[in-house]
């Protein structure tokens, strides 16, 4: 019996922790995988959740506790334990199930409508808070992979999520068909399940709040990286001089000889820039020091690492995608290596002006035109939240707040610039549905739109019937801008389907004018005698006919382009 009762006393604590968890953002777990106690907490969490009497409870708790199981893995990953993030991941998605099955059990009926709107309410919360792991994860300095595997992780937990959402749409549509059948419109139905979920209202308010603040803070830091970009490309030097360059199509990589101020020791140094990940490592030998010196390594007079000999050589090397701090090689970076008293071998980088620049352009590009699409969604956030249309503020917000950080990103050199293009289009992408149809000599239009963790219904009907008119309700009723309405409706005004990006064309035009600069460089470069007396020519693929024939081609690069044919 005792014992009975401290469970049910731990029970009771647990309880009350759980109806205060509304900040994601500030509460911590507390017992995570990495302790001895986190077995307990979820065994008594199953007991919890047995005790719980109906399936409307019984949901309710699972939801509960899955917030318990997500905040461990933001806690976790952030300690960088990956493992005791997939453990939190299984559970979570064992509990999910559980939610999901009981919230299948309940019978939907108009007298339950409360029910399912407070379950439907601590879903849209948990599925911000994905949201809200999701950019949490994206700040995390972990290695390249282990941060995929954890995007991954997260990316399982909200799929598993989605299926609560699709549980609760069939019951909702099932209360729908019966107060249809009560002879009940739309607007009659509409007004009882928005007095239904008011309270999410106040909730979606203070979401957008918070990501309106957040967005605008990372579009100043991405134009902050953008002007720091521009000044390095402007003020790069065009000197000639010994460093060998390589470029690809997408890294530059630049060495440059270290030669000994007395004896014989020798050696190199090498920097790679991606546009995802910088690389920089030092290699010296014939060095005449005993085995275990340590040299370091000085790059314009900052130490940046530790050499140890073995056998007269030692190398170091830096790399981002371990979390390493790479230095940046620019025109007339001084790399010393040095044994405290004497500098055993030093080289300059110089001469890779030109070289620089060309890669730094596209990046400088793509994320100016990232930061142009954030800038569009905080517009669109910032009007709709004047509006009180706070769902559809809190979901511009966040997609400007996801745009923005890859903006960054991308400007930073810490991710590759089409797949932050991409990943931004997405934003555009995630699934919205339009449906329209005459009714009683007006129009019958019902919006539905899944994006950025949140889901919103608009159902309206309207006496007018032409295409302005439903654009603009669309646009003043939904998450969905006119823009995107009329992108989906025709002209016959029946339409059901996806938002596509509509980066393409935007994408092409800035392609082509970052082509004609390289060619540009590439072709004052093609005299300059530099690096071991090659050319330096971007890899961009380019068409070109011969003007004699009429023969079309493709290039892999502008300096292959025959003598006398045009480029297209």
């Amino acid at each position: 019996m005792e014992n009975k009762l401290v469970v049910l006393a731990m029970l009771g604590m647990m309880a009350t922790a759980y109806a205060h968890d509304d900040d994601f953002s500030r509460i911590s777990a507390g017992i995570t995988p990495e302790t001895p106690l986190w077995g307990l907490d979820v065994f008594l969490d199953n007991i919890r959740l047995s005790l719980a009497g109906s399936d409307e409870e019984k949901a309710e708790i699972s939801m509960e506790i899955a917030q318990e199981r997500l905040m461990e893995m933001r806690d976790s990953a952030g300690k960088g334990n990956l493992e005791a993030v997939q453990q939190s991941e299984r559970e979570h998605a064992a509990v999910i199930s559980m939610a999901k099955l009981k919230l299948a059990a309940l019978t939907a009926t108009s007298s339950e409508l409360d029910k399912i709107a407070e379950i439907n309410e601590r879903f849209e919360k948990h599925a911000a808070s994905i949201d809200d792991a999701k950019l949490h994860a994206q700040k995390l300095k972990l290695p390249e992979q282990r941060k995929k595997l954890l995007s991954a992780l997260l990316e399982r937990a909200g799929n598993n999520t989605k299926e609560i959402e699709l549980e609760i749409e069939r019951k909702e549509n099932k209360i729908r068909l019966e107060l249809e059948a009560k002879g009940l419109d739309n607007d009659a139905i509409n007004g009882l399940f928005m007095g239904a979920e008011h309270s999410m209202t106040e909730f979606f308010r203070e979401k957008s709040i918070e990501r309106i603040a957040q967005a605008r803070s990372a579009i100043a830091d991405a134009k902050e990286a953008a002007s720091a970009l521009e000044s390095r490309i402007n003020s790069t030097a065009q000197a000639e001089g010994s460093a060998e360059i390589e470029i690809g199509d997408d890294r530059i990589v630049l060495r440059t000889a270290l030669d000994a101020l007395n004896g014989t020791p020798s050696g190199h140094a090498k920097f790679e820039e991606r546009s995802d990940r910088t690389k920089f490592s030092v290699e010296v030998e014939d060095v005449n020091l005993s085995n275990g010196t340590k040299l370091t390594v000085l790059v314009n007079g900052n130490a940046t690492g530790e050499i140890t000999l073995s056998l007269g050589r030692g190398e170091l090397e830096l790399d981002s995608r371990n979390g390493d701090s790479v230095p940046d090689i620019t025109e007339g970076t001084v790399v010393v290596v040095t044994d405290q008293q004497t500098e055993v071998v030093k080289g300059t980088f110089s001469g890779i002006g030109e070289a620089k620049t060309q890669f730094g352009l596209s990046r400088l590009s793509a994320g100016l035109h990232l930061i142009e699409r954030a800038e569009f969604h905080l517009r669109v956030a910032g009007e709709s939240f004047n509006k009180s249309q706070f769902g559809k503020a809190a979901g511009q917000a966040t997609a400007s707040l996801r745009i923005a950080m890859a903006a960054e990103n991308v400007l930073l050199g810490r991710a590759a610039a089409d797949d932050a293009i991409e990943e931004a289009g997405r934003e555009m992408e995630e699934k919205v549905e339009i449906r329209v149809k005459p009714k009683d000599g007006g129009m019958e239009v019902r919006v539905e739109t899944r994006r950025n963790g949140i889901r919103e219904k608009a159902e309206f009907t309207l006496s007018e019937s032409s295409r302005d008119e439903i654009l603009d309700a669309i646009a003043d009723r939904s998450s969905v801008t006119r823009e995107e309405a009329g992108a989906m409706i025709g002209q016959d005004l029946l339409v059901e389907g996806e938002i596509k990006s509509k980066f393409e064309k935007k994408l092409k035009e800035q392609q082509d004018s970052i082509r004609e600069k390289l060619e540009e460089l590439s072709e004052k470069s093609g005299s300059s005698g530099r690096g071991r007396g090659k050319r330096i020519c971007a890899q961009v693929m380019t068409q070109a006919e011969n003007p004699s024939t009429g023969e079309t081609a493709e290039f892999p690069t502008p300096c292959d382009v025959p003598e006398g044919w045009k480029r297209r």
